[in-house]
């Protein structure tokens, strides 16, 4: 038998399964009453200790658990997030990128014929130093600007239309840098 003192509850703490429910919330969950109840039923059975202490175990590391997948979840939504807006922010870049080569074309349209021959890309590389910036960081070189011509002009006419030439230019650029 052992002495509970002043604690009325103590004595039923463990009489039955509801009873033992609730103690192990008190004490595990709140944190209280565990020099009351726990600590003298270990002392008068001490393998009654085994079961308690592992059930503080099991439910502090469950706890640990949730909470830890709750912070990981949160960083993974947050992660996904921010390369959502990466991703729309380099779109927007390359957006911006084929809008700034397109206007840089139509200055280079000496004829305002809406093409460009190699004459007037190579006049535009010489004497437009964003035009020529833009090839370089796609390491195109002045010498290969004639063969790349050729690659865009899939009809052999001598001309490309500008508006296909920043596009073909900037998936060339996007496909170098991906």
């Amino acid at each position: 038998y052992l002495d509970w003192g002043d604690c009325e509850r103590c004595g039923r703490g463990f009489g039955s399964v509801l009873d033992a429910v609730l103690t192990f919330f008190q004490q595990i969950v709140v944190g209280d009453s565990w020099g009351a109840i726990s600590i003298p039923v270990i002392e008068h059975n001490p393998l009654t200790g085994m079961v308690i202490v592992g059930a503080a175990m099991t439910i502090s590391y469950g706890l640990s658990n949730l909470i830890l997948s709750v912070i990981v979840d949160q960083a993974n939504d947050a992660r996904e997030r921010d390369m959502d807006e990466k991703l729309k922010q380099k779109q927007a870049a390359e957006e911006m990128q084929r809008k700034t080569l397109l206007e840089i074309c139509t200055r280079m349209d000496d004829d305002n014929s809406g093409t460009l021959d190699v004459k007037e890309l190579l006049d535009g590389y010489d004497k437009h130093e964003d035009f020529r910036n833009t090839l370089k960081m796609m390491d195109i070189q002045r010498d290969e600007l004639k063969a790349v011509f050729k690659v865009l002009d899939r009809d052999h006419s001598g001309d490309v239309d500008y508006q296909e030439f920043c596009d073909q230019l900037n998936q060339m650029k996007t496909r170098d840098t991906r």
